[in-house]
């Protein structure tokens, strides 16, 4: 089973492509784990370069939604979960696909108490000659109404 955990890790700590997956049906059993995110994720999440993710209820619909932060001039994916494991990309209309961030990291709370998360994302802004420096993007969930 180690085998399967370090391939993993790999691939979500660094965000880097190992080696396929292993076929984990070798070890089926009370508790194991089956690669199911292409049938899950709507579309595949092909992701390069990701830094970071944050995984919260964006539409307060009671189940995990996952937010995907992405470096290399990639965009953010936003995942709604429609409560069975199945996740469908709505990073548009949820307005957090920006490309030329370099989104380094996300965190999330409700900063503003009115019961719905926000977000905030760690970019790293390139100056032009200068070092690069941290920046916070702040996005305020405002619901589906947009009124907040």
């Amino acid at each position: 089973m180690s085998r399967a955990v370090s391939l993993s890790a790999c691939v979500a700590v660094v965000g880097l492509s190992c080696a396929p997956p292993p076929d984990l049906s070798e070890f089926a059993g009370e508790y194991a784990f089956k690669d199911v995110t292409t049938s899950a994720f709507e579309p595949d999440p092909v992701i390069g370069g990701w830094s970071g993710m944050a995984l919260f209820d964006y539409d307060n619909d009671g189940d995990i939604d996952v937010f995907i932060a992405n470096i290399t001039n990639r965009p953010n994916h936003l995942y709604e979960n429609d409560g069975s494991g199945n996740f469908s990309e709505v990073s548009n209309a949820a307005g957090v696909r920006f490309t030329a961030d370099n989104s380094v990291g996300a965190g999330v709370g409700d900063f503003d108490n009115d019961g719905r998360l926000d977000v905030l994302i760690a970019r790293q802004l390139d100056l032009g000659g200068e070092e690069g420096r941290q920046s916070v993007r702040y996005l305020k969930n405002m619901g589906p109404d947009e009124q907040g």
